[in-house]
């Protein structure tokens, strides 16, 4: 668990990082801290993405996901 901050391009972004195995499954929650409000919850390689303020939900799959960063 962590606070996660990037920069780049004169701009900051933070979100709070949680993550959490027990023994093949993996759990991680991410939480914005600056900008729109998001949630991100995935259990295994499946992601949900959660705009609180726009009360929507988006399911996707891990691997269909693009990449880091």
């Amino acid at each position: 668990a962590g606070t996660f901050v990037v920069t780049g391009g004169g701009s900051v972004a933070s979100a709070r990082i949680a993550h959490y195995a027990d023994g093949p499954n993996r759990y991680e929650r991410i939480e914005s801290l600056d900008g729109k409000r998001r949630n991100v919850y995935r259990h295994n390689d499946v992601v949900h993405t959660v705009w609180p303020a726009s009360q929507v939900t988006m399911v996707e799959q891990r691997g269909l996901l693009g990449s880091f960063p």
